[in-house]
């Protein structure tokens, strides 16, 4: 409750509330969440992946996708959503900025082999030929690395989306999918096999910031 927390590089999978499964926001907050995922949560009553009450969260670059009953429910909100894959599409009252999409995110296996979402085997990482990769925003990130400590801009050229080494968009949700390759050249920030002014821009945005 009134609060705006900035969330990044996060997994929300195998929770359970009445409202709010991965995420409740009530009463004035506006929390900031990007590259995260969403699956396996369950809400009793709305919200299986998030539930905003007289809140408006901003959403980049995130997945929702496998939560129970819905993935995000608006009562009295306006959330902004961009860059973001979410089952079924965007609720009503939502902000739709673009770059969404609604296809199956292809997870390597979502609930893993115990078949129970949020337990230590579950694999929330992207497949290969999944929607989601490169299709995130190039601008919207607070991290040069994901969730599983593997670099963010990583352009896979076999991509159906926006992969070619131009302009290296991330991929959505908390892991950035590493093409097997990657990091073989030194100074190659973005792993598209070529040091250049893109790697450079990459490492200006981020000198002498630290953890």
């Amino acid at each position: 409750y009134n609060s705006n927390p900035t969330v990044s590089n996060c997994t929300f999978s195998g929770n359970t509330a009445n409202y709010g499964g991965g995420m409740y926001n009530g009463y004035n907050s506006s929390p900031t969440v990007s590259n995260c995922t969403f699956s396996g949560n369950s809400a009793g009553s709305s919200g299986g992946g998030m539930d905003n009450y007289n809140s408006n969260p901003t959403v980049t670059n995130c997945i929702l996708w496998g939560d129970s009953p819905d993935e995000i429910f608006n009562n009295d909100s306006t959330p902004t959503v961009s860059f973001s894959d979410v089952q079924g599409g965007l609720p009503a009252n939502t902000v739709d900025v673009g770059g969404n999409i609604a296809v199956d995110p292809l997870f390597v296996d979502a609930d893993g082999p115990d078949n129970t979402a949020g337990t230590e085997d579950d694999n929330l990482r992207l497949s290969g030929g999944s929607p989601c990769i490169d299709s995130g925003s190039f601008f919207d990130f607070n991290s040069l690395f994901d969730l599983g400590a593997n670099v963010r801009y990583v352009d896979d050229p076999t991509t159906i989306n926006t992969g070619s080494g131009v302009l290296t968009f991330l991929d959505m949700g908390a892991y950035e999918f590493q093409v097997p390759t990657c990091s073989a050249l030194p100074g190659d920030i973005n792993c598209d096999g070529i040091v250049n002014l893109l790697d450079l821009a990459l490492l200006a945005l981020h000198w002498l910031e630290t953890n």
